[in-house]
């Protein structure tokens, strides 16, 4: 606690974050749009079709 005081001195500031907050982070957002709106069930045939799909759309 004694460090953190000095920090905030200094103008450094600490905040703790869930391990696990999808709301607070971009990608998880991305991720989940593309899901939902873009990448059909076919898609998930295998690895090489998924990634070839994820490829082609983040080009568009």
């Amino acid at each position: 606690m004694e460090n953190i005081d000095k920090w905030q001195e200094q103008n450094l500031f600490v905040y703790y974050l869930p391990t696990y907050s999808p709301p607070l982070n971009i990608y998880e957002r991305g991720w989940k749009e593309l899901k939902a709106s873009r990448i059909r069930i076919q898609d998930y045939i295998d690895f090489q079709t998924l990634k070839c799909r994820f490829f082609l759309l983040w080009r568009i």
